[in-house]
């Protein structure tokens, strides 16, 4: 089963092919460019290097979020098209259970974090006992504030691992250490997105409905959330 991953859901992007557990290749770009001009170029060139037609595909997984609103647009687009003029199954994988699976083993709490502005964030909260294991979601995908997250994980008790990028773990890291005494930052290298381990996430996953697949958001754009206001719906 020939896998291609496309994630566009943050500032990284990456494509990753993947026949079965082998991984083909893999490119991941960390960049400051729009997403719309160098996804399709990305794929098109991981494809040729790794010498896969499009006919040989068997797969398409993309990151379903959340992240960027407008990255998830750019990749789920272009993976529902791909998946719909090839007439191939669409997977949808987390794109926090994807960071977290950077995390071979730990023992305690690995959660992903992605930025959200406004001192927010988007985390999800696993653990992989083992190497080898598939890693456990313990609590699912959340937009929450970083002091009710700090909350819920000193609840807790536990020994924590932080994955995120350089640049959220920044934003962050000091808030984190007050709170949080035995907490452990992954390196900047494990908080890059893999195009290869969403490929083969994608195999624990059900096929998507081509047509009504849509990016996982958790939260409502500040245009949603203002329309609402004003309607009186809030």
């Amino acid at each position: 089963m020939v896998t291609l991953a496309i994630d566009s859901s943050a500032k990284a992007m990456t494509v990753g092919l993947v026949n079965d557990e082998t991984v083909l290749g893999e490119i991941t770009l960390n960049v400051q460019q729009n997403h719309s001009v160098q996804l399709m170029p990305a794929i098109e060139y991981l494809m040729a290097a790794s010498q896969v037609t499009p006919q040989q595909l068997s797969a398409i997984a993309v990151a379903q979020g959340p992240g960027s609103y407008t990255g998830l647009r750019i990749g789920v687009t272009i993976a529902k098209t791909l998946a719909w003029d090839l007439k191939l199954p669409l997977y949808g994988v987390s794109t926090l259970r994807t960071l977290a699976d950077n995390i071979t083993v730990f023992d305690g709490l690995i959660v992903s974090l992605v930025d959200a502005r406004r001192n927010a964030v988007f985390a999800g909260i696993y653990r992989r006992a083992a190497i080898g294991d598939t890693i456990e979601t313990v609590v699912t995908d959340q937009y929450v504030t970083m002091p009710d997250l700090l909350e819920q994980l000193a609840e807790r008790q536990e020994a924590v691992m932080i994955v995120a990028s350089a640049a959220d773990i920044s934003l962050y890291q000091a808030q984190i250490e007050e709170h949080l005494a035995q907490t452990v930052f992954a390196d900047t290298a494990a908080g890059m997105p893999s195009g290869a381990r969403l490929a083969l996430l994608a195999q624990y996953e059900k096929p998507q409905d081509v047509h009504t697949f849509v990016p996982t958001y958790i939260r409502m754009t500040e245009a949603e959330t203002n329309w609402r206001k004003a309607q009186g719906l809030d």
